[in-house]
Parts: C-alpha cells; structure tokens; sequence
C-alpha cells in the first residue's frame, strides 16, 4: 500500500469505471450512467456540485467528505464519457500550483 492512499483509490476508481465502460454489464451503475449518456451524466455532476457546496457551508466534515466523493466519482464518469484520460487533469492541475 502507498503513502498515499488516495492516489491508488482514484486510479482504482478510474480502472473500475474503465472496465465497466468495456463491458456495459447490465447490473452495473457506472454502465447505466455510461448507456444514458451525457445528459443524465451532466445532471449528476451539477447535482453533486450542488450539494457538495451545501455540506461545505452548513454540513459535517463527514458529509462534505461523501459530497466530495460523489463529484469526482461523477467528474471521473464524465471524463470516461467523453474519452479523456485523466492524466490530462493532472496535468491541468500541476498548473495550479503556482
């Protein structure tokens, strides 16, 4: 396990969502997200936008935290959607720092 956990679960994350975007097995959410396309994709991730904010200004750590969750689950769903690797994120994000 890495110093980072974090790190593992996301690309954990990404490789589940990967697989099931192959696959398309019936029981699966990340696949029925996938089959009814971007406009149930893009109300999800406004709606976890949306209460992602809420928990931040008037919910407990623990509730922001699940929110959090939501949205990048969603964001990460988006990103295989559209079939843009992640990396262009990260890359995206090193820019930030400065």
């Amino acid at each position: 396990m890495s110093e980072r956990p974090g790190v593992e679960i996301i690309d954990q994350v990404i490789a589940v969502i990967a697989q099931r975007q192959k696959e398309m097995p019936p029981d699966s959410y990340v696949a029925e997200c996938l089959r009814r396309g971007w406009p149930y994709i893009a109300r999800k991730l406004i709606e976890e936008a949306t209460e992602a904010s809420i928990a931040a200004r008037e919910e407990s750590d623990e509730r922001l935290a699940s929110e959090i969750s939501d949205l990048i689950f969603f964001a990460l769903v988006a990103l295989a959607h559209r079939g843009v690797d992640a990396e262009k994120v990260w890359a995206e994000l090193s820019l930030r720092r400065r």
